[in-house]
């Protein structure tokens, strides 16, 4: 502890050592699990060449970007993991282990809260229709074009159903009119 002439800028020096480890470079990369993508897609552009340094950050988000891709076809209780495999000599391979599930498609499609505007103009910009393949990322991006229309604001998370012997996902929008004296 260092103390100076003023007692109010007393300072702490502070040592955290710290344990770096071996390093570890990339082997080989493979799939398992996989039926609606093939091993190439996933794989692909790999994000590191044999040899290089792992960084996990990297593998994690083309795993994440996988998962989404699934969601986006209907999977919606898909995910893609990597398993680090080490071998001989700090050398770690990337097992992606795909879990896929089922195909969901859109079933029932309410709203709740709208005592002014009508379902149909709601409905409108929702880009799925009931029926459709359950599209997570599209269902989203029609939440935001609702709130952009400005009748209607969504308050809560929507409530989703799913229903595993049909395959289906019901869903309810909640929320309440809004702007209906504004000009748009």
């Amino acid at each position: 502890v260092k103390v100076g002439k003023n007692p109010k800028k007393a300072r702490v020096k502070v040592i955290i050592p710290v344990k770096e480890g071996e390093v570890h470079t990339f082997g080989e990369v493979s799939v398992s699990g996989n039926n609606v993508f093939t091993a190439d897609q996933i794989i692909g552009d790999w994000p590191l060449k044999k040899g290089e340094i792992v960084r996990r950050k990297a593998i994690q988000t083309r795993a994440d970007a996988f998962g989404e891709a699934y969601r986006s076809r209907g999977y919606i209780y898909a995910y893609v993991n990597p398993e680090y495999v080490e071998k001989p000599g700090n050398v770690v391979d990337v097992h992606m282990l795909v879990y896929e599930g089922d195909q969901f498609h859109l079933g029932r499609l309410e709203f709740q809260g709208n005592t002014t505007t009508k379902d149909k103009v709601l409905r409108r910009e929702i880009f799925l229709e009931e029926g459709q393949i359950m599209d997570m990322e599209t269902f989203k991006q029609s939440l935001y074009k609702l709130g952009q229309l400005g009748y209607f604001k969504v308050t809560e998370n929507p409530e989703f159903k799913v229903n595993q012997d049909s395959k289906t996902v019901d869903i309810t929008v909640k929320g309440n009119e809004e702007g209906k004296n504004d000009i748009q």
